[in-house]
């Protein structure tokens, strides 16, 4: 066997490779394939006896997958109506936002309302104390309570307050319960207009003014 020499070539495993994998590459591989020649066949075609491909010719960097990005915000209209009112701007797609939203309204129609749970910060403000009666009992907030607290038409009124993909926790599911066996009222907004649809649909039919 004689070595003619060294030629570049492309390199056939990596088109083999590409043409599976249903892509082809906008850039050349080079590798390097020895030509031989046989002695006994000195007419024959020289063929490539192997293939070494140089990958720092056929590397590149991996394109960056780009994140589908989230559809511009569409401002309601009870959140439209309420910047009328008031005369400010609002909106609810976020969990600060959406909680102004309902605090000013509840504050524009008479009823008192305030946040209670501020940056989503559970806090235990429980407390311990004695009446004249040696009768203990637990004061203060605790742990899950709802981010806005209200009182409205004469009713107690926790709003817990969740957007897109926020869910409640464990100790919020059991301060609604304890609420509600109570005898007050809890409410979940996750946008501004099916808070307003619960508050004249609940209130209305209490007698209250919506």
């Amino acid at each position: 066997m004689i070595i003619i020499g060294i030629t570049p070539a492309l390199c056939k495993a990596s088109v083999e490779k590409n043409l599976y994998k249903g892509v082809a590459k906008t850039h050349k591989t080079l590798v390097l394939s020895i030509v031989t020649a046989s002695p006994s066949e000195p007419d024959s075609d020289p063929d490539p006896l192997d293939w070494h491909e140089l990958d720092s010719f056929s590397n590149k960097p991996p394109k960056t997958v780009r994140k589908s990005r989230k559809p511009p915000y569409l401002k309601p209209e009870a959140v439209k109506q309420l910047e009328l009112v008031i005369g400010r701007k609002y909106r609810d797609d976020t969990a600060s936002g959406l909680t102004r939203c309902i605090i000013d309204y509840l504050n524009y129609r008479g009823w008192q309302a305030e946040r209670t749970n501020p940056m989503g910060i559970p806090i235990d403000r429980r407390r311990q104390v004695s009446d004249t009666l040696s009768h203990s009992c637990a004061i203060g907030s605790s742990v899950g309570s709802a981010d806005i607290s209200a009182t409205i038409a004469g009713h107690s009124v926790k709003i817990e307050v969740k957007v897109e993909r926020d869910r409640q926790s464990n100790a919020q599911r059991i301060y609604q319960q304890q609420m509600e066996q109570a005898g007050g009222l809890y409410y979940i907004a996750h946008d501004f207009t099916s808070f307003i649809n619960w508050y004249v649909e609940t209130f209305m039919r209490k007698g209250g003014q919506a």
